[in-house]
């Protein structure tokens, strides 16, 4: 089982990979399978649904939120930054 610390550096990975990806993309904006470990190099190798749990926890610290206008079942979903900075 990880420790609280370990997924807290999992989530701050996830940040700055949505970070990056969204940057590449030109957009204001991350899906979350742009950066699952077929498409990204995360060093954590996590899972899609992984990087969605370590997203939630970024949600409630308010790094990000969900944007319902393009999250989807066949898409995943898909987060906007906030204003507030990792």
């Amino acid at each position: 089982m990880k420790t609280r610390n370990e997924i807290n550096k999992e989530a701050r990975e996830v940040y700055f990979a949505m970070k990056k990806v969204s940057e590449l993309q030109g957009t204001d904006y991350c899906q979350s399978w742009w950066i699952n470990t077929r498409n990204f190099d995360l060093k954590s190798k996590l899972k899609t649904p992984q990087i969605n749990q370590r997203a939630k926890l970024l949600i409630k610290g308010g790094y990000l939120t969900i944007d319902s206008s393009r999250t989807s079942t066949s898409m995943g979903i898909s987060y906007k930054f906030t204003d507030k900075i990792l």
